[in-house]
């Protein structure tokens, strides 16, 4: 008799976000151990596959899907009976389980009811500001719901994280602040860089990586690089989910040719090779113009070695310590951001330094190992003493070097 799963992972997204590169370490570290519900087909399941990673898909539908972070109460209502179709299919989905850990906040809802139907704890892992820049005045109320009333613990991936979710009145039972995790070796191998074709004319360049939507900021970049006598920048990232964030990417190619330097800004969509391509930079830019939750881009830059400028919001003030491991500067602030640049164009030691820096402090801060040792803690706390693992047996500890084996 096979053991069956200790822990079912449930996401709302088949694209390949933060949230989900979190969620595929650590679904790979504990594979043997684990499954993962989606709730909508995408490169993601593809992913999990490679991994080893035992993974089910159950569609919600799309009235469900297309409950978004602006969503109002109409979108809300039409969504009703997918959402039911959904918990009745994810219900029969958790036999056997231990414990549901719910990766984003529309699955916190689906699985979360789930859970209570089967009697088994839920952890909602927070990757969202749940803010009125966020989200609309009902969806905050949807997440104060599932905080407090469906999940047994809440795992932040920040404590910018964890204040917002307190701001709109939750109370979860537990709440524990764990942040994002990286494998720093795979940041800073110079033998892939070179096959990163090199910016036109050896120019100085900006890396800015990221799913192309307005409140990302590319164009705060390039309205920055057009304040540069030289500069370059590669763009890194596509529209995933809406037509705005398609018709934001159009834009940003108007932009480009309006400010006359289109000649300079480089669109290479999604990609794979994201470190090779952060080596390949001087610089790397993060410029959203809303407070991040955590700013994954942030620590890859400083894993990549490379010296970063980041917008002073949210998570990112728990990473950079200006001007020691990066700089920061006001967000939607192209003027401040081009300052900074041509500072960093100008005195490339310094820089140097500073990237130096910021990759000892991303190494130390942001590991695998101290991300899946917050959510082994969390887990191991909620499963009951008899659960679903065998009599005598203690719960595998999520570790790095399981991670990778």
């Amino acid at each position: 008799m096979t053991t069956p799963p200790l822990v079912t992972f449930v996401d709302q997204s088949g694209q390949l976000g933060g949230a989900e590169m979190m969620l595929l370490d650590a679904a790979r570290a504990w594979r043997d151990r684990c499954r993962v519900l989606l709730l909508e087909d995408g490169p993601f399941r593809a992913s999990l596959i490679d991994a080893g990673v035992d993974v089910r898909v159950i569609e919600l539908g799309r009235g469900a899907t297309e409950v978004r972070k602006a969503a109002g109460p109409t979108a809300a209502f039409r969504s009703v009976p997918a959402l039911v179709r959904g918990v009745r299919q994810v219900v029969e989905a958790l036999e056997p389980c231990g414990v549901v850990y719910a990766n984003t906040l529309k699955a916190a809802v689906v699985a979360g009811l789930a859970a209570r139907r089967r009697r088994v704890p839920m952890v909602m892992h927070l990757h969202d500001l749940p803010t009125a820049g966020h989200f609309t005045a009902m969806n905050r109320r949807v997440i104060r719901f599932a905080a407090t009333h469906l999940a047994d613990a809440v795992v932040a991936n920040s404590h910018a994280a964890a204040v917002a979710l307190r701001s709109i009145g939750a109370r979860p039972r537990r709440m524990t602040v764990a942040y994002n995790g990286f494998d720093a070796t795979a940041w800073h191998h110079d033998e892939d860089v070179a096959r990163v074709p090199a910016v036109p004319g050896g120019r100085f360049c900006v890396g800015v990586f990221g799913r192309l939507t307005p409140w990302k900021g590319q164009d705060v970049a390039i309205r920055a690089l057009a304040q540069t006598d030289d500069a370059h920048a590669l763009i890194v990232g596509d529209a995933l989910f809406t037509e705005e964030d398609r018709a934001y990417a159009a834009s940003l190619r108007t932009l480009a040719d309006e400010l006359g330097v289109a000649p300079r800004v480089h669109f290479l969509g999604h990609r794979h090779d994201i470190a090779a391509l952060m080596r390949r930079c001087d610089a790397v830019v993060h410029c959203s113009t809303a407070p991040e939750p955590f700013g994954r881009v942030v620590v890859e830059g400083q894993l990549a070695e490379r010296p970063v400028v980041a917008a002073a919001a949210g998570g990112v003030l728990e990473i950079i310590d200006d001007p020691r491991t990066g700089r920061l500067v006001p967000p939607g602030d192209a003027d401040a951001l081009a300052a900074v640049l041509r500072e960093l164009q100008d005195h490339p030691d310094e820089a140097h330094l500073m990237a130096h820096a910021g990759r000892i402090a991303a190494t130390s801060r942001f590991s695998i190992d101290a991300m899946l040792a917050g959510m082994d803690r969390v887990v191991r706390d909620l499963l009951p003493p008899g659960g679903s693992r065998p009599s005598g047996e203690r719960p595998p500890t999520l570790t790095h070097a399981s991670a990778r084996d």
